[in-house]
């Protein structure tokens, strides 16, 4: 490539970072805050497990450590923030007590169309893995998806999965079956 070439490519690509840093400044901006919570819960899945006299909710109990940065803009209005997600837990027989522990990570990027106003668009990107193993059986309960999620003005929201997806997003979708793994490495 001739000199001349290579100059006129450093120059867009100047002229592109400029424009950027004009146009979206807070896209660069240092992070004006920083998370740091963890949580501990048990709940109900949703999921049962057999039929009958013979069946059992499967129990979730688990630790959820969030952290990362917040940005604002030059006015400190809020334009997004990072949150990096590690979970420890235990999917469980309601009746036997039976349990499967999992360790999961994920990472969630929220953020406003309009730096500031909570009623402009916000939307939340969600990617992660959890990937249950269980002694004898294998691989029970996947997850290397992502979702996105966004809230419109107006009220509207839109969800898109991609990927392998949780059990509990395809049984969202009406697809039971799903579990049946996760269900027989718990005792049914």
């Amino acid at each position: 490539m001739d000199k001349i070439k290579l100059w006129s490519i450093a120059l867009g690509s100047t002229a592109i970072v400029v424009v950027a840093l004009a146009i979206a400044p807070s896209a660069f901006a240092a992070p004006s805050s920083y998370f740091d919570f963890t949580s501990t819960f048990t709940e109900d899945t949703g999921i049962v497990c057999g039929s009958g006299s013979s069946s059992f909710d499967v129990i979730n109990s688990e630790t959820r450590h969030r952290y990362g940065p917040s940005f604002s803009d030059v006015n400190g209005n809020f334009v997004k923030d990072i949150l990096y997600v590690d979970t420890v837990g235990t999917f469980s027989n309601s009746v036997t007590g039976a349990s499967i522990a999992y360790k999961a990570r994920g990472v969630q990027h929220d953020s406003l169309e309009v730096p500031g106003d909570f009623n402009s668009t916000f939307t939340s990107v969600t990617t992660g893995e959890l990937a249950i193993i269980a002694p004898g059986a294998g691989v029970v309960w996947q997850d290397t998806g992502r979702v996105v999620d966004s809230f419109d003005p107006n009220g509207d929201e839109s969800l898109a999965w991609s990927g392998q997806q949780d059990d509990l997003v395809y049984g969202f979708l009406g697809e039971t079956d799903v579990a049946d793994e996760l269900c027989a490495a718990l005792g049914a």
